[in-house]
């Protein structure tokens, strides 16, 4: 008798990014995530001086960077848009699947949205998709990859080309025969979710990239007690720390960071730069609020800024657990160079927000804590010798955190400027994984976005059967 239920890897199969799985059941089929996998990434390009501008077949397609979606019956997916420099193609011809569910934002799971064909129905959390753009919107580099995103017939490209359906935590989505029911974790950016599938078939769950101590870990929790409940026939759980423990919560960074900071500044010195990413507003307001301890002057970048007024003026504010930075009232904006059309509209808007330069870094005059979402060139603007640069930014993600860790390194070295790495992970913790999988007892377990599925398998076999996947090649569920 043949089998209705396949799922499949595409990417995050034996390695962590990249992830993209497709579920069939009978005729439906559904894709979770879309990722980019920044190691095969490396193996052709290099951020920012050679990336993909100019062409879908040359540069994704023959690279095959950009994954190749088939059926368990081999039938390739009709799936993105052509590309060759003048203008966007959409496929001629139908695609059997219509909707693609993305957990989060972080480009390992969201990168190769914009390739889609925009008669897919593309869903997100509202946060996911408000960070989701917003990263897209204030990129001042030109890949292909974000240029897709655009309607290239609109004047001035300033139109999305896709439409993002909005989900929202615990409400189902019909999906031809299947369900999909949305459900809030807690990750290193806000409005990440996991999934649990209903089908004719199979109850199957997908956690995406969690972990469960992190501010808003209760939802993580909740989302446990969630499939506990569930009976689940498959789960398809990440694995990014399983085998590595990375010990350390949110509230020890910003312990440490308070320390530092305080330390530095009775040294004498009044800078303390904090690399940390623009979409990770629970480590911004742990930083607001330890240079509001201190009494120094709050400065964001134009990036970061961007974000929290986006999140201000969307109303979804209140969905975060301790609000975001008042941008008038606690912080200062740093801006420089030549302003691209969003900052010019962002400044607009805060006309009376005060903005600093490059001479508040040069010479700062009173203590100065700058938020940068981005690698700080020491040779453009040249911070005072001795004074702090905190890096503060989760597991690689982007193209910017590419760069050569050792070269930038050598520059802050050159200068003066002292380096801590204050980090939190976004993942769970091993022991969190082994009990999250004692309680949930799937019948069949899966593990993604990991370098060591064996680890599974050897944990886990005695309790439940343990598939490690391989990837493009499809899963039987019984």
């Amino acid at each position: 008798m043949p089998l209705d239920c396949y799922i499949t890897l595409f990417g995050g199969a034996g390695k962590i990014g990249g992830n993209s799985i497709l579920l069939e059941d009978k005729e439906s089929m559904i894709i979770f995530d879309l990722g980019k996998d920044f190691d095969k990434y490396r193996k052709f390009f290099q951020f920012p001086f050679t990336m993909p501008t100019k062409s879908v077949q040359k540069e994704l397609i023959k690279t095959r960077l950009l994954p190749e979606i088939k059926t368990s019956k081999r039938q390739k997916l009709p799936l993105y848009v052509d590309y060759e420099g003048t203008e966007i193609l959409e496929p001629r011809v139908a695609c059997p699947l219509q909707h693609v569910f993305i957990t989060h934002p972080h480009l390992d799971h969201s990168g190769f949205v914009t390739l889609l064909r925009s008669d897919l129905n593309i869903h997100m959390g509202s946060m996911s998709e408000l960070i989701y753009s917003s990263n897209i919107e204030t990129r001042k580099d030109v890949t292909l990859e974000n240029k897709l995103y655009w309607n290239l017939l609109k004047k001035d490209e300033i139109e999305p080309r896709l439409k993002i359906l909005k989900f929202h935590d615990g409400t189902g989505i019909e999906s031809d025969r299947l369900r999909v029911i949305p459900y809030s974790v807690d990750h290193s950016v806000p409005g990440a979710y996991g999934f649990v599938i209903e089908s004719s078939s199979a109850r199957i769950a997908y956690t995406g990239d969690f972990r469960f101590h992190g501010p808003a870990q209760n939802l993580s929790k909740k989302f446990e007690d969630r499939l506990r409940e569930e009976n689940l026939d498959v789960l398809i759980v990440e694995g990014t720390n399983m085998n590595v423990g990375r010990v350390g919560s949110e509230e020890k960074v910003e312990k440490d960071a308070h320390e530092l900071i305080e330390k530095s500044f009775q040294l004498g010195n009044k800078l303390a730069i904090i690399e940390v990413k623009s979409s990770d507003i629970d480590r911004i307001n742990a930083f607001v609020r330890v240079a509001k301890s201190l009494n120094s002057t709050i400065a964001i970048t134009t990036r970061v800024a961007y974000i929290l007024d986006k999140i201000k003026r969307s109303g979804l504010e209140a969905r975060l657990l301790h609000g975001i930075p008042k941008l008038k009232d606690e912080v200062k904006l740093f801006a420089k160079g030549r302003f691209m059309r969003w900052e010019k509209e962002l400044i607009e808007k805060h006309e009376d927000m005060e903005i600093l330069d490059d001479k508040a870094i040069i010479n700062p005059k009173e203590r100065t804590v700058l938020l940068d979402s981005g690698r700080f060139n020491v040779f453009s603007t040249t911070p005072p010798k001795g004074s702090l640069y905190i890096q503060s930014i989760s597991e690689h993600v982007s193209e910017e955190e590419e760069y050569d860790e050792d070269r930038f390194i050598n520059s802050l070295a050159l200068y003066g400027l002292i380096v801590y790495r204050l980090h939190s992970s976004g993942h769970a913790t091993p022991l969190d994984l082994i009990r999250f999988v004692n309680e949930v007892k799937p019948k069949i377990l899966i593990p993604i976005h990991t370098e060591h599925p064996e680890a599974f398998h050897e944990l886990f076999k005695d309790i439940t059967n343990v598939i490690i996947p391989e990837k493009d090649s499809p899963i039987p569920i019984p």
